[in-house]
């Protein structure tokens, strides 16, 4: 594996078909700059906000409805 300079990655993605760009950009995003809780967590913090009736008491990572709507 070689390091690349930001300028010949750039110059590669120029070479790329489509398809195998967004695969690149997919990858990029999802591994450097996605800080999304995984999707289990999203659930569960809906569901306790829904219907904390049903939940011990823990404290939620989302403070309101509107923040999961």
């Amino acid at each position: 594996m070689t390091i690349m300079t930001a300028d010949e990655l750039l110059k590669a993605m120029d070479e790329m078909e489509n398809e195998e760009r967004i695969k690149l950009l997919d990858v990029l995003f999802h591994k450097n700059f996605d800080n999304r809780p995984p999707k289990e967590v999203l659930e569960k913090e809906r569901y306790r906000a829904l219907y904390p009736e049903d939940v011990e008491d823990e404290p939620l990572l989302i403070h309101s409805k509107e923040q999961i709507e």
